[in-house]
């Protein structure tokens, strides 16, 4: 705990406004945070900028401003008019959304469009699996894309950080 007490005060210096304890943190590990760090002011910080549209990841933050470049959205995760990649959703295979979302990031996109969009399938289920596994293999923003609002809704659960919400045609 006192060890735990003189690290907090270090961050609270260092400028850190929220500092908080874990599942293995005791009631005498927060009352030398507490102590250690309650008394020093809050850092101020600047206001945010709103014509700034920020994505997040579960690693990074990425912001989307009116003056800066077009932002790239890489459409390949999508098994609209590829019969292959249908089939293999259908099997369970996902093999084709973990290459194409590794290939788009190395390619330059800003974003990843998500759409599992097959017909007779559970969408809602693939949307779920396959938002984790972009997650594991690439660190862009989603857009997520469904005709289907629980795909979509399942999509925005399940994303790590902040997306893009496509449309629910």
């Amino acid at each position: 705990p006192y060890e735990f007490g003189a690290a907090a005060a270090r961050f609270a210096d260092l400028g850190v406004n929220i500092i908080g304890g874990c599942c293995g943190t005791s009631p005498e590990f927060i009352k030398r945070m507490r102590a250690a760090a309650h008394r020093k002011p809050p850092v101020p910080r600047p206001a945010p900028d709103a014509a700034t549209t920020w994505l997040t990841t579960r690693f990074d933050a990425f912001p989307f401003r009116p003056d800066a470049p077009c932002a790239v959205v890489g459409e390949r995760i999508n098994p609209t008019g590829r019969k292959q990649f249908k089939q293999a959703l259908r099997d369970g295979d996902f093999k084709t959304v973990r290459v194409e979302a590794i290939e788009q990031a190395q390619s330059g996109a800003h974003v990843l469009d998500v759409n599992m969009g097959v017909g007779d399938f559970d969408e809602t289920g693939a949307m779920r699996r396959a938002v984790r596994l972009i997650e594991d293999n690439a660190n862009l923003p989603l857009c997520i894309d469904s005709s289907f609002a629980s795909a979509c809704e399942i999509g925005l659960q399940v994303a790590a950080g902040k997306s893009l919400m496509n449309s629910i045609s």
